[in-house]
């Protein structure tokens, strides 16, 4: 989010009011559509390939659903969200892909290979079913568009076994991964109740409310590679937002219904960055300020105790500053 040019750096908590719960009544966006992909897509992270599914809502923000079957010698994704795109474009996105299943008493994951995906109706116009059944249990999930950038999913599992769950598979890549209180670089088991992806220009944020979530990265000698997360809505359904914006991680993470303090970051002509640390000073987010301009981040409550603002050569200005706590607007 910019404002106007700032001539230092500067910090203002203010009291907002808590935005909406990610399962309250959905609002309709206008004349959502769904097209077919007519040529493959190109760029690093784009499994979009023709005659998969485009859902189109507003804002320019699109999801990409895999449709065909899949060719021989690729990962089976029929049924994933690959890709994430505005106006159409086939650029760097941050997710690799975005798949339902569920988890069994015995820690297994099952993820779906979908049997049908096609248009279907919804309150804002087409959506796009996606349904299929994986070892037994039958799961079908609903995408549809809402205003502003922002798209509900609700999947539904028939057959589930005692002690089973729904979950999401969500890759996404190299791209960073932002969870409650937690940077880039996190793994194991966790609690959250968002999470947020950013690559290129495009921020995606999953908004789900508390759930358990789990990364186990893959280690290799001295080497990390990425890998998948797994959420985790402990029941047979999962009703969750995502929401699509022009920006970074903590730009997606903006748009949380938990994120309610801000913090304005102005550096002037020349630029630079402004970094999220946690109580031991690690850093866990780090967002861009472009010259000439300011910028606002919007943080829930539990993520990050101080910011750090560095020049446009990475120079801390100062020493890293705490982040003030919100303070919850009265019910009247």
């Amino acid at each position: 989010m910019l404002l106007a040019a700032g001539a230092a750096a500067s910090l203002t908590a203010a009291a907002i009011s808590a935005c909406a719960p990610p399962r309250s009544a959905p609002t309709p966006a206008p004349h959502a559509t769904v097209s077919t992909l007519a040529a493959h897509r190109a760029s690093p992270h784009a499994y979009g390939r023709a005659g998969d599914l485009a859902l189109h809502g507003d804002d320019g923000a699109s999801l990409i659903v895999q449709a065909h079957p899949t060719p021989h010698g690729h990962r089976p994704l029929r049924g994933s969200v690959v890709d994430v795109a505005f106006d159409d474009a086939d650029r760097h996105d941050p997710l690799l892909w975005w798949r339902a299943g569920f988890r069994d008493a015995e820690d297994k994951v099952h993820t779906l290979i979908a049997t049908d995906v096609s248009p279907t109706a919804c309150a804002s116009g087409q959506g796009v079913r996606i349904a299929g059944a994986v070892d037994g249990v039958t799961l079908t999930t609903t995408l549809c568009a809402e205003p502003h950038g922002r798209f509900r999913a609700r999947t539904d599992a028939v057959g589930l076994p005692k002690g089973a769950e729904v979950i999401d598979e969500v890759n996404p890549g190299t791209s960073p991964a932002l969870i409650d209180g937690q940077g880039a670089a996190w793994e194991g088991d966790a609690t959250s109740r968002f999470l947020a992806l950013g690559e290129e220009g495009i921020g995606l944020l999953f908004d789900f409310g508390a759930v358990a979530v789990r990364r186990k990265l893959v280690h290799i000698a001295t080497e990390t590679f990425p890998a998948a997360v797994l959420i985790r809505y402990g029941g047979a359904s999962a009703d969750r937002v995502l929401h699509v914006v022009r920006g970074d991680a903590l730009e997606a993470l903006a748009r949380s219904s938990v994120a309610t303090r801000t913090v304005d970051v102005g550096l002037g002509e020349a630029g630079g960055s402004v970094a999220v640390l946690n109580a031991s000073g690690r850093e866990i987010a780090r967002a861009t300020v472009a010259p000439g301009s300011a910028r606002v981040l919007k943080l829930p409550q539990d993520f990050g105790v101080s910011f750090l603002v560095r020049d446009a050569d990475g120079v801390p200005l100062g020493a890293p500053r705490p982040l003030a706590p919100s303070t919850p607007t009265p019910t009247p």
